[in-house]
Formats: structure tokens, C-alpha cells, sequence
């Protein structure tokens, strides 16, 4: 119980004091990759403070390079894994706009909202997405469209590969995987104070990182679902390996960095 408090309370003075630091940012020049780098500040200060430890195969674009990064999607944790690695910023559903408190931080942190709609406003959204691309920003797709519901991937949704393409920036798959699983992955039926504090009671959760080649999605509309059934089909295999990696490891290794 000491655990949760501390990192409860940890939570919300680190949070502040972020917050309050980077206020400088709402006026002068490059606003948008000022913030970012307060909010990756924030993600690695979170998960030093929850305990979660990183192991990572692959290679990552490097930091400032534009570029749309495709995730699986397990947990809320998930954005500040991928956000401690360098400045970005996050596509998500028009609704998170509306939710109290997460929604003004997301809003602050420069996310770009996804919607349909007519074609200008489609044009709005690829003209955000390159905007934060050629402020050297990492823009960070979760195509599932919410947190996964079992332990592997859902289907995609395609829209949000149109808007890709349409920017014609490559396109960095990753593969996240947590050990122990069960306390980090949420599902959204079970409340979240009760997932919360299950989980922060734990000394430490080890993230698994699989960066995976680049792809482009520069195709032609009747060929792009094609293209993200073979990249969801590349993602779900990289995804059980990590997954059969955790169950032939010893017990005693299990939730341990390497």
C-alpha cells in the first residue's frame, strides 16, 4: 500500500511540476517540438517512477527524423513507453478531445484528433500530421484503435492508413509486449483504479520493444488494404515471438531486464 501512495502522490507533484516548466513553451518559436521534448521529459521521469523497465531489439528511427510510428496497443502505458524514447506527438479518436483532464493534456501536448469526415477535413488532418513531421516530431499511430482486448493484436482500422499515406512519410513499425502482462494490460470493462492500483503495487514491469523494418504506404487506394493486412500479419509474428521468448525463459528471469 506504501508503494501505490508514493508513486500516487509522485505522480501528481512530477505531473505539476512538468506542466508548470513548460508553460515558456506557449509563446516563442518552435512551440510544438519545445513541448514535445517537456512531454518525453515527463513519460521517462513516469516510468522510472512505476518501475517499468525497457528491453529493446531493433532499430528505431532516430530522434528528430519525421516519420509515422505504427503500434500495437495493450495498455495506457504504451504512450509514455513510446514517448520516452524521443519527442513526438500521438494521433487518437476525435472522442479523447472530450475527456476531463486526459483530454487537456492531450490537447496541450499537440495530439492530432482523428475523424471522418468531408474531404476538407481529411485535408486538415494530413496537413497536421506533416506540420508535426516537419517540426522533426515522431507522429504515433495505435491502428487497433484501442487498447487490444486479449493477448495479441486486433484488426486494423484502415482510415487511419489512408491519412498515412496521404503524407507520403515512412512508416516505423513497433511491437510492445509486457512482462508480467496480466498486471499492465488493461481491459476496459474492469475500472480503472482497480487495474491502477493492482498494478502500481508491483516493484517493477519490464516493456518489450521490437522495432521492425520500415514500410511505405505510398499506394494506390485499391491496393492500400492489401498493404496493412501484410503489415498487421509481420506485427502479429513479431508479437508471438516476443510472446513465446517470455514463455521459454526461466522463471526466475521473468520480469527481469537484460
Amino acid at each position: 500500500m506504501l508503494r501505490v501512495i508514493w508513486r500516487t502522490w509522485a505522480t501528481v507533484l512530477w505531473t505539476g511540476l512538468i506542466f508548470l516548466a513548460s508553460l515558456g513553451t506557449l509563446v516563442g518559436p518552435h512551440r510544438l517540438r519545445r513541448r514535445a521534448r517537456w512531454a518525453q521529459r515527463w513519460f521517462r521521469g513516469l516510468l522510472r517512477l512505476w518501475g517499468v523497465r525497457q528491453v529493446s531489439e531493433g532499430e528505431p528511427p532516430p530522434a528528430m527524423t519525421p516519420g509515422i510510428v505504427v503500434s500495437n496497443h495493450l495498455s495506457y502505458l504504451d504512450v509514455c513507453v513510446l514517448g520516452a524514447m524521443a519527442p513526438c506527438v500521438f494521433a487518437a479518436k476525435a472522442e479523447i478531445r472530450r475527456w476531463p483532464f486526459i483530454g487537456f493534456l492531450a490537447r496541450y501536448a499537440g495530439t492530432v484528433f482523428v475523424q471522418r469526415g468531408s474531404a476538407l477535413t481529411i485535408r486538415r488532418q494530413v496537413e497536421a500530421l506533416r506540420r508535426r513531421a516537419r517540426a522533426g516530431l515522431w507522429v504515433v499511430f495505435f491502428p487497433e484503435g484501442r487498447i487490444s482486448d486479449h493477448d495479441g493484436l486486433m484488426p486494423f482500422r484502415r482510415g487511419l492508413f489512408t491519412l498515412a499515406s496521404a503524407t507520403g512519410l515512412p512508416v516505423y513499425p513497433v511491437v510492445l509486449r509486457y512482462t508480467p502482462l496480466t498486471d499492465v494490460h488493461w481491459v476496459t470493462r474492469e475500472a480503472l483504479h482497480r487495474h491502477a492500483w493492482r498494478w502500481l503495487r508491483r516493484p517493477s514491469v519490464t516493456v518489450h520493444v521490437r522495432w521492425l523494418p520500415p514500410v511505405r504506404l505510398e499506394a494506390a487506394p485499391e491496393v492500400l488494404p492489401s498493404v496493412v493486412a501484410r503489415l498487421h500479419e509481420v506485427m502479429q509474428r513479431a508479437y508471438e515471438a516476443l510472446r513465446a521468448l517470455e514463455a521459454s525463459s526461466p522463471p526466475s528471469l521473468k520480469g527481469a531486464p537484460s
